[in-house]
């Protein structure tokens, strides 16, 4: 963002002093400290005031060439600086960093903090239920057959939390996965990999910068700053071998650092993952099912975490949500989490007063942070102290509470026995502070009386000498007569005897005149200005004092650092279980059992998200089983009948078992899935030039190059954007890939009834559909599903329930019956019609003359089936099939 430019001849020292830290963060907007206000100058005027609808004004408008200026007052300053980082900016904040009374000359000023995106501090900004991530990329280009993909480092770190979370991912697709699964606000990377990165950039959306080599040094330097910010090895934070995830990481650190230039930025709490260690949901998946947020109004109401997050805390919020974007893959910490939870639900007593005491806790992680980067006010470090002071009441309720009925063995998740509760620093803060203090230093009372006995010395004589002005002013009024007579206090005058026009008569001769004004005049006494110095010097040394106590009580809570954050994980984890017990008791959830088998059987399942927005009772319950002599379900039936409904109920059901919590069924069993792809809904990409089948075909390809026998794959409608002969060609191709090569456990709707045939030459593959009535003409949907498979899908019917015109319906009708007599059907000339009926998959093909080759055929002949990818299948699948037609089209013409 440029500054803009003025000759240094006409440069008035302000200015220079402007353009010389401006210089210094061409990237962001400078608010520059004057006196009340932040100041903007030249470029940065120009776009601040577009963007937060600000007066844009002139500095030195008598000059040729005016400043453009636009400010906005100090103490509002948070309010603009959040719109900004809303609209993608960065913020660079310049202070002023010396007393301007005693300053020299022009006050000295500098950038005190940058506030980006992914870098935010202020509790104003920040979603208290989410974390705000700021991710850092490096790449590593592939040689050979893998020149093409790329292999990426990510670091992904919130400094409001100081976590910092590392990984090694594969390719473009896998990138884009984890990234929608993280949700960045900003995303920073090498300029080198920029145009790689431009795909990847349009599906996750943010804010992305190119990061220079300030971010980006030798690996070296990247693992000595990482062991040093970590405070151990990386052997020990497994990251060894990791040289990619350890350059990402220390880019994210030297850009966090970058924007604290004060306080640097403290020890962090990295931590190394692998993908493939838990359940992986792609970016397709986690927006078809639903799992944040509803796909029409995008927002949480709707969603699977708008069921289960019954957290009360926004530390345990952010908890749930990262443990619903990446559910576990391991049983027994599965288990662990389902015998707390289990404990919980049986117990509801314990888990009411728990959560009651939750109710307690303000947010320790992002409070701890503050601490530790000086940055926390007053009222937190109140906060803080009343938060911990829960911990010791929360252990005791647990302590109290006993053994569940599990085994009696108390649940691990469940035994606060060697939790360190912090009793010292709650006690040192409650102690310390005064009841509910104020948000800032200024406005005094911060310390409890007692606390420290100069401070209450000082606070005293500044309270009686008040009281003593305030006597000052009765008597003045007594000796005078003049009944009006005020005694009023400004910052420019200090105290002073205010007296009407209509009284100057009545005023002694030891008044002495300060100030006239229309309709007074303003005087002062000896008596007066002695009590003013004795006021005005006990509130300044007061100020000086409570501020010199404050910081120290700040830096000793500070050290405390490492022992909060670990209580604040273990009070998180405990608001979760209790979320999820409470939503299991509410909801009438059962807990599912887990194991290391291929069966996923579910009794009685319901939707999670859909039968909360229906009146109870209502949701019709279905079952399902897959396992290994029945891997694939083929659901046929008609539209609006539900099967998207139990195929995403399945998905949903998969997902909260992997994470711990109990399931909507009446009983579950479920073999642990290491993916969960789905590929249901209609829509295109405009942003990426995709149409809704290049949509679909992108989605489907992801699917056959990712899945394996442990993977859940759930299809509805493959093949729906194409031509009936292409879309069931790609449908039974896409369903045969799966059965034969992969032999995953998928669920497959379809309208394509001829794809039932799958069953009778597939022995793993079994027909279900979902049951429909006919009554008075019209048809009932069950929303049951039973055996067997559909030939119909009643189309025109929902069409009616849709509201569509009865003149419509009634043409739509008498069309359907034409078309399946095979009648030609009048005002609808279907040139080329050789059949009605639909396509017959095994149909016999017509007779050829003995020794012709058609061009399928010898196209056929020519494909290489060893060295066939899934996707050059379908590419493959699709010339075919425009070849066939060609030759049907001509043979026709013939």
């Amino acid at each position: 963002m440029a500054s803009g430019s003025a000759s240094s001849s006409s440069q008035t020292p302000l200015m220079r002093q402007y353009l010389d830290i401006k210089s210094q963060h061409p990237d962001a907007i400078l608010f520059f400290r004057m006196g009340d206000f932040y100041e903007m100058f030249f470029d940065d005027a120009v776009v601040a005031a577009e963007a937060l609808e600000l007066t844009l004004t002139a500095r030195d408008k008598h000059r040729d060439d005016p400043v453009p200026m636009a400010g906005v007052p100090h103490h509002a300053a948070k309010a603009y600086i959040g719109r900004l980082l809303e609209q993608g900016f960065r913020v660079a904040i310049c202070d002023q960093v010396e007393d301007p009374k005693q300053a020299k000359g022009l006050v000295r000023r500098a950038v005190t903090r940058v506030v980006t995106p992914g870098v935010v501090l202020e509790p104003d900004h920040l979603d208290a239920k989410r974390n705000n991530y700021l991710v850092a990329l490096t790449a590593r280009s592939g040689s050979g057959a893998q020149a093409r993909s790329a292999r990426y480092g990510l670091a992904a770190l919130d400094l409001s939390t100081f976590e910092l979370e590392m990984t090694v991912v594969d390719g473009e697709s896998g990138l884009a996965d984890e990234l929608a699964r993280l949700s960045p606000k900003e995303v920073i990377y090498p300029s080198r990999s920029e145009r790689r990165l431009q795909v990847v950039q349009k599906i996750v959306g943010g804010s992305w910068q190119a990061g220079g080599r300030a971010c980006f040094a030798s690996s070296e330097e990247d693992r000595e700053l990482l062991e040093r910010t970590a405070s151990t090895t990386l052997e020990a934070l497994g990251v060894a071998r990791a040289p990619l995830a350890v350059g990402a990481a220390a880019a994210a650190l030297r850009y966090a650092a970058e924007t604290q230039p004060v306080t640097g930025v403290p020890r962090c709490r990295p931590t190394f993952y692998r993908v493939e260690d838990a359940l992986q949901l792609d970016e397709a998946t986690l927006g078809n099912l639903e799992i944040f947020e509803s796909s029409m109004e995008r927002t949480r109401a709707g969603s699977l975490l708008g069921v289960v997050d019954h957290t009360l805390t926004a530390m345990g919020g952010r908890l749930m949500r990262r443990c619903l974007a990446r559910p576990l893959a391991d049983v027994a910490r599965i288990r662990r989490r389902q015998d707390a939870v289990e404990a919980l639900v049986e117990q509801p007593q314990l888990r009411d007063a728990l959560r009651q005491a939750l109710r307690g806790i303000y947010d320790l992680e992002r409070l701890a942070t503050r601490v530790m980067l000086a940055a926390a006010t007053p009222k937190e470090l109140w906060r803080l102290g009343r938060s911990l002071a829960q911990l010791p009441d929360i252990a005791a309720l647990l302590a109290e509470a006993g053994a569940s009925t599990l085994g009696g063995e108390r649940p691990q998740l469940l035994d606060w026995q060697s939790v360190d509760l912090l009793g010292d620093v709650a006690q040192a803060l409650l102690a310390a502070l005064a009841e509910d203090p104020p948000m800032t230093l200024r406005d005094g009372g911060i310390f409890a009386e007692g606390y420290d006995s100069k401070l209450d010395e000082l606070v005293s004589l500044g309270r009686g000498g008040r009281d003593a002005i305030a006597a000052i002013e009765a008597r003045e009024r007594e000796r005078t007569g003049i009944t009006s007579l005020k005694i009023k206090h400004n910052k420019v005058f200090g105290y002073f005897i205010e007296v009407t026009k209509a009284n100057i008569k009545s005023v002694p001769d030891d008044y002495h005149r300060k100030q006239t004004l229309a309709n007074a005049e303003r005087y002062v006494t000896p008596e007066l200005a002695d009590y003013e110095a004795k006021v005005l010097g006990a509130d300044e040394k007061r100020v000086a004092l409570e501020a010199q106590l404050f910081e120290a009580l700040r830096e000793r809570v500070a050290a405390e650092g490492p022992r909060l954050i670990r209580a604040a994980e273990r009070v998180s984890m405990l608001d979760v279980l209790a979320a999820l017990a409470e939503a299991a008791a509410r909801f009438d959830y059962a807990r599912p059992v887990v194991d290391d088998s291929d069966v996923v059987e579910i009794e009685e399942g319901r939707h999670a998200v859909v039968e909360r927005f229906m009146p109870q009772g209502e949701f019709v319950a279905n079952d399902v089983r897959l396992d290994e002599q029945q891997r694939m379900l083929v659901l046929t039936g008609p539209n609006m009948a539900g099967k998207s409904t139990v195929m995403r109920q399945v998905a949903l059901t998969t997902i909260l078992a992997q994470m711990g919590s109990f399931v909507p069924a009446r009983r579950c069993r479920l073999g642990v899935a290491d993916r969960l792809f789905t590929r249901v809904g209609a829509s295109d990409n405009l942003a990426r030039g995709e149409s809704t089948f290049m949509v679909e075909m992108r989605e489907t390809a992801a699917i056959l190059r990712g899945a394996s026998a442990r993977s859940l794959v759930v299809l509805d409608e493959i093949g729906r954007g194409t031509s009936t002969y292409d879309g069931i060609s790609i449908a039974w191709a896409v369903a045969e890939h799966l059965h034969d090569k992969v032999s995953c456990r998928t669920l497959f709707a379809t309208h394509y009834h001829e794809l039932c045939a799958l069953a009778d030459v597939k022995p793993r593959v079994a027909n279900y559909t979902i049951d429909t009535q006919q009554w008075k003409g019209r048809v009932v949907f069950l929303r049951k599903l039973v055996p067997g498979g559909s030939n119909r899908s009643h189309g025109i019917e929902v069409a009616r329930l849709a509201g569509l015109e009865r003149t419509v319906v009634a043409r739509a009708q008498r069309v359907l019956r034409a078309l399946e007599d095979g009648e030609e059907v009048p005002g609808v000339p279907l040139r080329g019609r050789v059949d009605t009926a639909q396509l017959g998959l095994f149909a016999p093909a017509p007779a050829r003359a003995r020794g012709a080759s058609s061009e399928v055929e010898l196209a056929l002949l020519a494909v290489d089936v060893e060295r066939l990818t899934p996707i050059d299948a379908l590419n493959t699948l699709a010339e075919l099939v425009a070849l066939a037609r060609d030759e049907l089209q001509s043979g026709e013409e013939a």
